[in-house]
């Protein structure tokens, strides 16, 4: 079978996953229910799911929306907060940091921590910007 048929009204690359797919569910009915199917049913299978899909698809697309942008002068209040993290898997410590600037001024507040028991950098990263929202919590800034 070739890898794009146009008279099938498919995309290229799209069939060969329904293909996998069915192939498998066609085993496991085999295994587990006792029922066998056909090669030629298998591959209309995989045909119609691909087809189906494709339709599914064209369903869900959305025209683009714009969009909306506003500058930092229309919020006077505004505040930029950075975060990072560096995370050791010898000893499973981490480093957090986080800083904050009001957009109109070159002040920056920078704080930082350690943490013990960290089990993943993305969990690091998760702490670093808990600490900064409780940081932002604890100096009353409300718009970050």
């Amino acid at each position: 079978m070739p890898p794009y048929d146009a008279s099938l009204g498919l995309e290229r690359g799209s069939l060969a996953l329904w293909l996998c797919w069915n192939i498998w569910t066609a085993r496991n009915n085999l295994c587990f229910s006792d029922k066998s199917f056909s090669v030629s049913d298998t591959i209309a299978k995989a045909i119609s799911n691909a087809k189906e899909w494709l339709e599914g698809q064209k369903s869900k697309l959305m025209s683009p929306q714009p969009l909306v942008y506003y500058a930092p002068e229309e919020f006077p209040s505004e505040f930029v907060c950075h975060t990072d993290a560096a995370w050791n898997p010898d000893n499973k410590w981490a480093g957090l940091g986080w800083t904050f600037s009001h957009h109109n001024k070159s002040e920056v507040h920078s704080f930082s921590r350690t943490h013990a028991s960290v089990n993943s950098p993305l969990v690091a990263g998760g702490l670093a910007l808990r600490a900064a929202l409780l940081q932002a919590m604890s100096d009353n800034i409300r718009t970050i």
